[in-house]
């Protein structure tokens, strides 16, 4: 991973459309906050000396979890941590493929303000078997992909019936965002409304065709998303318009190209994207398609010098950010209430 200091943006633009591929080119060395509320770009710098040191062993939180089983209407068992702090403010965590829920206690420890509860998809611990399986019933990706919406379904019924709460945010690592974000447009589409305030989208992909597309540039990326690493000439052999074709009419062919931008489209929920500079799984041209499917008034993004999933290097702005968007009212406000980040 890259461990040079974090750079932070926040990036919200008003009627005038910011280039996020120009944010990136800014010196790595300084952190910005940037706008464009006014309709004028604006770039403050903001203070490099933020540290994270203050929640070093921070554990609130890790021992007071109630364990849980939840079952989905198909009867497909949920294992489910609850962390009940008393909070009007629920943060629902979604890892990313094939992480069990345990990859994500770092974020209970970071959010010590809020209910926070945690699941483990269907695949947990299995999932290469799974998609094996899946592979002979000749749909996998769709049910490897989809049907687990229902375990984020049932995390919601469970948090709707524990108490009725002010905010509920999720915050997910890649193929979570793609849930949290679906559920999310489909009841806005179907009663008006959807279940989160807030969404926080750390690594958050486009759809199948720009995981093929990434998957064909270093096939060893599902192995490893953030430094992928296949040989030179593996590259050069998947790499090429053929193979892309091929493997976009296989993956068209086993299930429908879904697109997370589809469903940001009508949101109705503030987000904040997180995006790191190194994340060479989600390029940047599928990003910057990401960024212009929200309503330019209710998007924000943090960008950090780090890769896949990977962005917990400033822990401190991290956390500060963060809370500020899901605790604020809105996009401006967030911004206003960063004024003290900066120099």
């Amino acid at each position: 991973m890259f461990k040079g200091p974090l750079v932070l943006f926040l990036i919200s633009v008003g009627s005038l459309h910011f280039s996020f591929a120009l944010a990136t080119r800014f010196n790595t060395g300084e952190f910005f906050l940037a706008t464009a509320l006014d309709g004028i770009p604006h770039r403050i710098r903001l203070n490099p000396a933020a540290s994270d040191a203050s929640m070093a062993n921070d554990e609130h939180g890790i021992d007071t979890a109630q364990k849980l089983t939840l079952y989905t209407k198909s009867g497909v068992a949920v294992p489910t941590l609850f962390f009940d702090r008393k909070s009007d403010t629920a943060l629902v965590l979604g890892q990313g493929l094939p992480a069990s829920k345990e990859s994500m206690l770092e974020y209970v420890k970071l959010f010590p303000r809020y209910d926070i509860i945690l699941f483990d998809y269907r695949w947990n611990d299995k999932y290469n078997t799974s998609l094996l399986k899946s592979f002979f019933a000749g749909a996998p990706t769709q049910q490897i992909l989809l049907d687990e919406e229902d375990e984020v379904r049932v995390v919601l019924e469970y948090l709707q019936r524990h108490k009725e709460y002010k905010k509920v945010a999720a915050l997910g690592e890649c193929y979570s965002n793609f849930l949290f974000t679906k559920i999310q447009h489909d009841e806005v589409e179907k009663i008006g409304a959807g279940p989160f305030t807030h969404l926080i989208l750390d690594s958050c992909w486009l759809d199948y065709a720009s995981l093929v597309e990434s998957i064909c540039s270093d096939p060893l990326l599902p192995l490893s998303p953030q430094e992928g690493g296949a040989p030179w000439a593996l590259k050069k052999l998947t790499d090429n318009r053929l193979v892309r074709w091929i493997a976009n009419v296989i993956a068209c062919n086993l299930t429908q190209n879904a697109s997370v931008a589809k469903y940001l489209e009508d949101i109705n929920a503030d987000v904040l994207f997180v995006r790191g500079a190194n994340d060479i799984f989600v390029k940047q041209a599928h990003f910057d398609q990401l960024w212009h499917a929200v309503d330019p008034a209710r998007r924000a993004a943090l960008l950090t010098p780090y890769t896949h999933s990977h962005n917990l290097g400033n822990k401190f702005l991290y956390r500060v950010v963060a809370e500020r968007f899901v605790d604020g009212a809105g996009i401006e406000d967030l911004v206003e209430n960063c004024a003290d980040l900066c120099n």
